[in-house]
């Protein structure tokens, strides 16, 4: 009984059908691109109130589990020995989601990065490094 309701006009020819697979195939690749590109620039983004914050070096003298995972990411505290301009230090700290295997690792004790400060307060954020 189906094979008498499909026939030659109904069916549609073998290249449109490539061609529609071709093209959901490329939406389909188009939007993990996307979705990837936008993780991306959420890590590598800067917080908002520490635009136009005074640099310095830092060392991470300590990371300390916080006992918060969302999202396979877990919560550290880093602290940071910041080394300012002037010849002078002070430890500073913030609290960052890594990921277990790449992020953690980069922020071990002993490494080096960029923080941006707030003169007077001892909370920093370590700059995003350039891909």
């Amino acid at each position: 009984m189906l094979s008498g309701m499909i026939d030659a006009q109904t069916s549609a020819s073998p290249a449109a059908l490539v061609a529609v697979n071709v093209l959901w195939v490329g939406l389909v690749v188009a939007g993990i691109v996307f979705m990837i590109r936008r993780q991306r620039r959420i890590d590598n983004t800067l917080d908002p109130a520490y635009q136009h914050a005074p640099v310095a070096p830092a060392v991470v003298v300590e990371r300390k589990f916080q006992y918060r995972k969302v999202n396979e990411r877990r919560l550290y505290r880093i602290t940071y020995r910041v080394h300012l301009a002037h010849g002078g230090h002070f430890i500073g700290w913030e609290d960052k989601y890594l990921t277990r295997f790449s992020g953690a690792p980069a922020f071990a004790v002993g490494t080096n990065h960029q923080v941006a400060y707030m003169p007077g307060s001892i909370e920093v954020r370590a700059l995003p490094r350039k891909r």
